[in-house]
């Protein structure tokens, strides 16, 4: 298994001047009651680095013990990737050894140069456990064996040391923690029950697709082309929109994973969660899309933030679209799934025992970050480790949009985060200047806050100008809006509109641009006109 996150390593750096001399005199020892002048100046520098749990084991699958810096190799998208440390917190093995080289210079011959000091018995890292009941995933059956198999693990499988939290998640009712980390086993199996009691959790899309399935069978022309029959269109675009939100809500449950230290394994329950929900219907997958990308970036979130996804299977029928998702997410975080539904509760008992031996390696991220998803692959001693990372080297300022969308998928649990704004000169005269503030939105964002106490609706607003994100125009068209009221200063390029054409009203600017350039060429007062 193997887990990361990006780290940022703060060192205060006191300078001070040592002068060797001949051994002291009178005079000397007397100058050492002098008092040393405190300036109050300290010096910070900022390390970034990637890092990354790896657990190595040999081709019979044991443990790979004493390996330093000089056994690993690590490539990021295809490119050999410079290390700046390894950590090796094996438990399985007698000692724990840190080594750290200079990536920057390749020149250097490591050999015999490396940092290594033998320290106390490595110590097994304890590992916090997240129950993640998807429940807009569940139809009936797999909602119930879900929430039996987590409260038999509370029950039966969960250690005196274990810490665990219960989260769930419908499309009505958002994102819900029930329980936070705890050891109090008594507080998790009512946060389960209540998941499975709650109203509000009980989502109708995955019970009812049985019944919505057979109307469309009813209602599709045997004789005619299923794939143009808009019954299963509507119905394979929602199933795309819903998994959307559904992927978007794991991913801001990792990002606040992050802010709690140490690993976690995440059980994730589900039963119709797919990265191809066009093939659940006899449609035309490449009119609907796929959740690929989506779940690359899960996997890349899940490494920053320590986590390792187990894909618990629910459903009583085994499901390959399913178990696919399952595979995927194991191979990208280092977690594991279960193919059918008999090895249910035997799968979630073992998740995150055993002896796993474990090594941290330290990673230098380009300069600036990289948002982008980049496949990882590591060589311990010339073995190819089996599982194909996912990463993401991010900059601070993806960094704090990262906090920002976290904090829109659970308003409940939100913190205070930094707020900042581009603030940008547009044109300066004597005496003064004119400067534009820039906001970026993605809607993504709008359909996961959930609606207040006793309402329906979300309700949102912005009055500032807002650039749309490349999906923006299907994410606004699939939300509960009504009326989108916009101007005609930027031009909506037709893939945009073809969402937005039954929603959306343009206001055109042109008289008022004609107006002001009247004013100018009369040499009238253009500001007048607003208070017109």
């Amino acid at each position: 298994m193997k887990r990361g996150f990006l780290s940022s390593r703060r060192f205060g750096l006191l300078l001070a001047l040592v002068l060797w001399t001949q051994p002291s005199s009178a005079a000397d020892t007397e100058k050492k009651d002098i008092p040393v002048l405190e300036t109050g100046m300290v010096e910070s520098t900022e390390v970034v680095l990637m890092l990354l749990d790896v657990e190595a084991t040999d081709a019979e699958g044991r443990p790979m013990r004493g390996l330093t810096l000089r056994d690993f190799a690590v490539q990021v998208g295809g490119r050999a990737q410079p290390l700046y440390s390894v950590d090796d917190l094996c438990p399985c093995g007698r000692t724990t050894e840190k080594t750290v080289g200079p990536p920057f210079d390749p020149n250097r011959d490591l050999a015999g140069k490396e940092n290594a000091a033998a320290a106390a018995p490595a110590q097994p890292e304890p590992v916090q456990f997240v129950l993640y009941l998807d429940f807009s995933q569940l139809g009936q059956d797999g909602r119930y064996r879900a929430v039996e198999a987590a409260k038999r693990w509370i029950s039966e499988t969960m250690g005196p040391q274990d810490r665990a939290m219960v989260v769930a998640y419908a499309e009505g009712a958002g994102l819900r923690t029930l329980s936070s980390l705890t050891d109090d086993k008594a507080e998790l199996s009512a946060a389960a029950q209540e998941a499975y009691d709650a109203a509000d959790l009980v989502d109708p899309f995955p019970i009812t697709r049985s019944s919505r399935r057979a109307f469309c069978q009813r209602v599709c022309s045997p004789s005619g082309p299923s794939t143009d029959c808009a019954c299963w269109l509507t119905l394979a675009r929602e199933e795309y929109l819903r998994g959307r939100r559904s992927f978007e809500s794991m991913k801001w449950l990792l990002a606040r994973l992050g802010d709690t230290p140490g690993r976690k394994s995440l059980v994730f329950f589900s039963q119709d969660a797919t990265m191809f929900p066009a093939r659940y219907y006899p449609v035309d997958e490449s009119r609907i899309g796929d959740h690929i990308g989506l779940v690359d970036q899960i996997g890349a979130e899940a490494i920053l933030s320590r986590t390792s996804i187990y894909t618990a299977f629910s459903g009583a029928a085994d499901n390959p679209l399913a178990t696919s998702l399952g595979a995927s997410l194991a191979d990208f975080t280092g977690g594991g799934y279960n193919r059918g539904p008999a090895g249910l509760a035997r799968f979630v008992r073992g998740v995150g025992r055993g002896c796993e031996c474990i090594y941290r390696i330290g990673l230098v991220p380009p300069e600036g970050g990289d948002a982008g998803v980049h496949k990882v692959t590591v060589e311990a001693r010339g073995r190819r480790l089996p599982n194909s990372y996912r990463v993401q080297f991010l900059s601070p300022a993806d960094r704090w949009m990262r906090s920002a969308r976290a904090v829109l998928a659970a308003p409940d649990s939100a913190r205070d985060i930094p707020l900042s704004a581009a603030i940008v000169p547009v044109a300066s005269r004597a005496g003064g200047w004119d400067a534009r503030v820039q906001v970026a939105l993605d809607p993504s964002s709008m359909a996961l806050v959930p609606p207040g106490p006793g309402s329906k609706e979300t309700k949102g607003s912005w009055e500032v100008g807002a650039l749309l994100s490349d999906e923006g125009a299907q994410l606004l068209a699939s939300l509960p809006i009504k009326r989108i009221i916009t101007t005609d200063t930027v031009p909506i390029p037709a893939g945009k509109m073809k969402y937005l054409e039954d929603k959306i009203t343009i206001l055109s600017v042109a008289s008022l641009i004609g107006e002001v350039i009247r004013r100018a060429h009369e040499g009238r007062s253009v500001g007048e006109m607003f208070n017109e």
